[in-house]
Order: structure tokens, then C-alpha cells, then sequence
């Protein structure tokens, strides 16, 4: 199906789609059964349901690339939880028909949402989880079905498309942006890491007026969601974001955190984490129990029992202490108009945190830990614990920041030096991921990625390989669709005069 030219223009440089198969359920012994439903416009579209044995079925929103199949890690740690998941490929993704197309991606997730009540779990309550961008589709869907429907939405690394294009006319990277400095609970403070794209530079109140009216050209119906917070009044929103997510700032998450009406809210910012997948290898048994206890207190209708904070301002500073609760440790956040301050307190203390002088301050969080290895340290996590401290959390932002700004002899760096580290599963999925986007986009040839020569991407294949054949549970060069068939397939045709 033909697109109307802005919104193929866009579609086709927003949603990095392919039809790979990175992760199947039995890479994870899950049990699942594969799926295939309408959408609304009859566009058959596929996925896997995971049956789990507690009440409540969770409708999974993955984000703008690749297909749901790259994205299995968190679906798993959804499946931990206990809930039954439904883990599905928009449009034009993976396994479903269509072209991606911008316009469609939240009525495909009411798709869903309409098929898992009516074929999936008639009488089970319905949770939303999305990231990325399914973040804020996710928030999107659950205001377009019927009321009482939709019972609880976890999203991570939301983003605002208006304030992204104000900040990257202001500043020349994603908004919205006000916090410098970061200290973080070990103590530590360091200047805020953001990917910066442009080096124009435009005054805020014109960016402001040439953001909002660039913003409606955008085919994006969920790319505000402050604009449909009322549609949430009833819903359960927990918010979760890395502070050190150079893509999008956390900024987003506050914003719509204190714009929500509900009282049965909650907002995780994560220290050390960036943007997703991150969180599943630097707070795994965090990020689980979070997740869980979420779940199961709105699916179940109880009230949320997340960590309370007593404050008071004082002239230097805000002192916090943790509401008494029986959980041993909280994550306690101050954040103002120029830096975020994170401690992590026992059960019942309270801490001290200095403001500079005329800082305005926008909030302050208590969050509750939640893992049996506390937080944020990882002596009973460790696949946490081995990324953090491994080196590869180093060498995976090295890689993330390369290919975002299309830098790519950066990145033919970065991989090599990933490739010194011991192998590792899932840094080496991750990693690989990368590897397959960037020789993907100069073989296929994405709108708005430039092609990489012959000698770099022989060596990106050569590496994607390697990555991938050092671990037995990915999809293997025997199976037709898996990146490692495809990379050899092209390093054969390169090696015969030219890829295509």
C-alpha cells in the first residue's frame, strides 16, 4: 500500500524496520504460541503470546527498529513478572504485513489490545509495557479504548516531539533539556552526556515557534503525550528513564510525571542506565522487581504502595527522608532546573541534599527498592554486576554514540575495541544489533543513512559474525532469516565484486 509522500518521507526515516529473526522464545526455553490478528484496516499482523500463570495479560510496545523479535530480552523480563505477554510487530515490522507507516503504529497497538481481550484473555485485566517510541504509543492506545480497559501502563524512555525539536534548534540535541550536572548516589558528579546532532543554533522563544509549527507535519499521533494526559486520569502510569540517556532526556519523563492527574503514578529514574536496552543489563534484578510490583498491584486494583518522602526545604538544600514502609533502602532524586542529586538511603534515614544558589527545584522522588541484592548494588545480579564493571557498559555507549551520529569510522573503532573484551552474552546481542543496522542501512540503502565503503563494511560483517557464532542460543547461519545467514550471504557477494 502506497503512502501519501510526508508521511512515507518520515515513516521511512523514523522507523528503522527489518524482517530479521534476532530471538526466538525457545533461545530462552519460554513457552509461546505465534499469533496473527488484524488490524484495523485488515493488515495482518503477527507476534507470540507467552502465557504466564497470574491473572493479567501485557500488551508489549517495542520501539522504532528492527522488529520485536531484538527486543525478546525485555519481553523476558516482562515474563518474569509472572503476566502473560503479548509481544507483536507493528506494520511492516518483522513478521507483519505492511509497510511501517507512522500514522498506524497506535491503532495497531489498539489492534492488539482488542485482540488479547477478545481471543487471548477475555477476562483478564489488560497492562501495557512500551519503550522508546512504543512509549509514548503505549500511553497513546490506552486513551482510544474503552474505559476501564486498560488498567496500568509501564513505559520507558519517553520522548516529547515538540520539546526534542526545541532543544535540537537550541541546543543541538534532543529536548527537553535543563540538567547540567548529575551526582550520583556514589557521590560522584559529572556534566550531563548528550548527543548532540546540529551545530545551528537558534534563540529558545523562535525555537519554541518553529518547533511548534514544524510539529503538526510530523504523522505521529502520539507524538505529545502531555496533550492526552486527561485520557489517563484513571490509569496507572509508571514511568521509567535512564538519567544517562544521551538520545532522549529524562526531562520528558519528569515533565509528564508531574503533568499526570493520576495519584497512582510513579517515576523510576535509573542512575548509570542510558537509553534502552541498557536497563536490561545494568539493573536487570532491579528493573525486574520494579516492573513486578507495578503489575501486581494495579492489574490486581490494589493501591500503589510505592515509596513515600517526607522533604523540607531549608536555605541550602532539601532534607529527605524516606516514608517508613519495610522495604530496606530508597532511592531517593532531587531534581532542579540545573542538576538531579541521587542518594540511596536505609530504612528510615534521611539525607541531606545541597541546591545551588537559585536553583529551582522541580521534584523530589522516593523510590523503593525492590531486588534481593538492593540497589543500586549487584552482588546477587551478576550479568549487572559483569556489564558495570566489565567494561562493556564502556564499550556499548562507545558504540551507541558512534551510531547515532553516523559516524562510522568511530564506530569500526568502537567494535574493535568491544571485540578485546571476553565474550559475553547479552552484551555481544546488543552489540551484534548495532553491526546489523549499520551494514543493513549501506546495503539496503535507509533513506538518511549514508553507505559505508567496501573495506568498513566487510570488516562490520566479519565482526557481526563473530559476535553472533560465539553464542549457541542465537538463531544461526543454518536458519534463513537470522542476521548471521544474511551478513554471510553478504560477505560472499562482497567478495565477489559488490553487496546487494
Amino acid at each position: 500500500m502506497a503512502l501519501p509522500l510526508s508521511a512515507r518521507y518520515f515513516s521511512e526515516r523514523t522507523l528503522l524496520a527489518d524482517r530479521f529473526l534476532y530471538l526466538s522464545p525457545e533461545c530462552f526455553e519460554l513457552t509461546a504460541r505465534e499469533v496473527e490478528f488484524p488490524a484495523a484496516d485488515g493488515t495482518k499482523l503477527r507476534g507470540w503470546f507467552f502465557p504466564g500463570e497470574k491473572d493479567g495479560t501485557i500488551v508489549f510496545c517495542s520501539g522504532n527498529s528492527n522488529n520485536v523479535s531484538c527486543h525478546l530480552e525485555y519481553v523476558r523480563m516482562i515474563c518474569e513478572t509472572g503476566h502473560s505477554v503479548l509481544a507483536f510487530d507493528y506494520r511492516g515490522f518483522g513478521r507483519s504485513d505492511g509497510v511501517p507507516d507512522l500514522r498506524r503504529v497506535v491503532d495497531d497497538v489498539v489492534s492488539a489490545v482488542h485482540y488479547t481481550r477478545e481471543a487471548l484473555a477475555p477476562s483478564q485485566p489488560l497492562g501495557l509495557f512500551g519503550m522508546s517510541m512504543g512509549a509514548s504509543t503505549a500511553l497513546a492506545a490506552a486513551t482510544r479504548v474503552a474505559e476501564g480497559v486498560i488498567r496500568s501502563v509501564v513505559v520507558e524512555s519517553l520522548s516529547d516531539f515538540r520539546d526534542m525539536l526545541v532543544g535540537l534548534f537550541t541546543r543541538g540535541a534532543f529536548g527537553p533539556l535543563w540538567v547540567d550536572r548529575v551526582t550520583a548516589p556514589d557521590g560522584s558528579v559529572s556534566q550531563r552526556d548528550q548527543l548532540r546532532f546540529k551545530s545551528i543554533r537558534v534563540v529558545p522563544w523562535l525555537a519554541r515557534i518553529c518547533a511548534r509549527g514544524a510539529a503538526p507535519f510530523y504523522p505521529f499521533p502520539a507524538q505529545r503525550p502531555r496533550s492526552f494526559v486527561r485520557g489517563l486520569r484513571n490509569i496507572p502510569v509508571f514511568l521509567i528513564h535512564g538519567v544517562y540517556d544521551a538520545l532522549l532526556p529524562f526531562e520528558a519523563a519528569v515533565e509528564l510525571y508531574e503533568a499526570l492527574p493520576s495519584d497512582s503514578k510513579r517515576l523510576w529514574l535509573i542512575p548509570g542506565a542510558g537509553h534502552p536496552q541498557e536497563a536490561s543489563m545494568s539493573h536487570r534484578a532491579e528493573y525486574c522487581a520494579q516492573v513486578a510490583d507495578f503489575f501486581a498491584t494495579t492489574l490486581n486494583t490494589d493501591r500503589l504502595s510505592g515509596a513515600g518522602v517526607r522533604r523540607s526545604a531549608s536555605a541550602g538544600g532539601v532534607t529527605l527522608t524516606p516514608v517508613a514502609n519495610g522495604f530496606p533502602a530508597s532511592l531517593l532524586t532531587v531534581v532542579t532546573q540545573d542538576s538531579i542529586v541521587q542518594r540511596v538511603v536505609s530504612q528510615g534515614a534521611s539525607v541531606e541534599v545541597e541546591r545551588s544558589d537559585g536553583d529551582k527545584l522541580v521534584t523530589v522522588l522516593g523510590t523503593r527498592t525492590l531486588a534481593a541484592d538492593g540497589f543500586p548494588g549487584a552482588e546477587q545480579d551478576p550479568l549487572s554486576r559483569r556489564y558495570r564493571a566489565g567494561g562493556y557498559q564502556t564499550g556499548f555507549r562507545q558504540l551507541v554514540k558512534a551510531m547515532n551520529h553516523m559516524d562510522f569510522a568511530a564506530f569500526d573503532t568502537a567494535i574493535e575495541g568491544f571485540l578485546r573484551l571476553p565474550r559475553a552474552y547479552p552484551f555481544d546481542f546488543l552489540a551484534s544489533v548495532y553491526c546489523v543496522r549499520i551494514a543493513y542501512a549501506s546495503i539496503v540503502g535507509v533513506p538518511g543513512w549514508p553507505s559505508v565503503g567496501p573495506k568498513v563494511l566487510g570488516r562490520t560483517l566479519e565482526r557481526l559474525l563473530e559476535l553472533w557464532c560465539a553464542h549457541e542460543c542465537l538463531p544461526g547461519e543454518d536458519i534463513p532469516e537470522s542476521p548471521a545467514a544474511w551478513a554471510k550471504s553478504q560477505l560472499e557477494r562482497l567478495t565477489r565484486g559488490g553487496a546487494r
